[in-house]
């Protein structure tokens, strides 16, 4: 019985990332994969982001993702200057199912921020770039493999494709508020694969576009305390996908410091699917971030409650020494 529930919910995970894209929990480390116009709003040159995702690890099958995201400032390294141009790159592995279905994208990323009055301003991005999959049919069992009760190892399956390599397009545009000594926001919508791209290995099957809402509140309880509230909307096809929670920091060093050194802690929900606690440290110029999904969802007789855990590292470099203002996406 517990080799059907885990094979009822394998099937059921390989249908939702075959109709949906996949997520992360701690989906505000990685701009890019939220809203091509969310790169470059931080303060300083450039910064460097990681994060790594096991999830389901109890059913035997791997479901592992992986992204990194770089932002360089070409123009503009400060949220007080009244342009910015920053490059970035955003790449992304994942891998999925017992038939290792592997999915590695490589997409450069161009954005432009301008000041507008009372601290506010408005960014746009634009992200393109190729996407490759692929699965190993021999780590697949079909029913013509039995034979009066015996596996046999042959079936008759056709797999003439086992690859498929395709171009894919996103943009994004944010409006929001930086200034630090008072509450700052942002609000974006985006949209990714505008081209809609051919993914299936042996039909017609396009990727339909997934539409983005974003947005950030950060308060500023005290002079070395802030509350941080993140909130994604998700609609792609049929699929819909909300997360949302709190963050509170505690920094250990006054707002003039470019290190912005602390910790935080909170929790996010991803409606009717999970509850996620998350903690961070950052130190120096660096941030780790730790996350773990409790499953709440229709799946839970299967995955037990657990879900899978997260890592977040994060680096960010500075031009010079005055680049130390909270970031209205959190500081961190």
């Amino acid at each position: 019985m517990i080799n059907i529930t885990k094979l009822l919910l394998a099937f059921c995970l390989c249908t939702r990332v075959a109709a949906q894209d996949l997520h992360f929990s701690q989906f505000y480390g990685m701009p890019l994969l939220r809203n091509p116009g969310l790169s470059g709003i931080f303060n300083g040159l450039f910064q460097a982001s990681t994060l790594y995702r096991n999830q389901w690890g109890n059913i035997g099958a791997p479901y592992q993702s992986m992204a990194l995201g770089i932002e360089y400032k070409a123009v503009g390294a400060s949220l007080n200057d009244p342009f910015s141009l920053t490059l970035g790159l955003q790449v992304l592995r994942d891998q999925s199912g017992a038939a290792n279905l592997l999915r590695t994208s490589y997409a450069p990323n161009i954005s432009g921020r301008i000041s507008l009055a009372n601290g506010m301003y408005v960014s746009a991005g634009f992200l393109a770039g190729p996407v490759t999959s692929n699965f190993n049919p021999n780590k697949l069992t079909w029913g013509d493999e039995y034979v009066n009760g015996v596996f046999t190892g042959i079936t008759n399956q056709p797999f003439s494709v086992t690859g498929k390599s395709y171009f894919d397009v996103g943009t994004g545009v944010v409006l929001g508020s930086s200034n630090p000594d008072f509450t700052q926001w942002y609000a974006g919508v985006a949209a990714y694969h505008l081209n809609n791209p051919t993914v299936s290995f042996g039909s017609n099957d396009v990727l339909p576009v997934r539409y983005t809402i974003n947005g950030g509140l950060g308060l500023k309880v005290s002079e070395d305390e802030r509350l941080f509230f993140y909130g994604d909307g998700i609609i792609q096809a049929s699929q819909r996908e909300y997360l949302f929670g709190c963050i509170y920091t505690k920094y250990f060093v006054d707002d003039n410091d470019e290190n912005e050194e602390g910790i935080s802690f909170g929790a996010f929900y991803r409606w009717n699917d999970a509850v996620v606690p998350v903690v961070k440290l950052s130190y120096d110029r660096w941030v780790i971030g730790f996350s773990y999904d409790f499953n709440v969802s229709q799946l839970l007789p299967g995955s037990q409650v657990w879900g899978g855990p997260e890592l977040m590292v994060k680096f960010k470099g500075f031009a010079d020494s005055k680049h130390g203002i909270i970031c209205p996406r959190g500081g961190l």
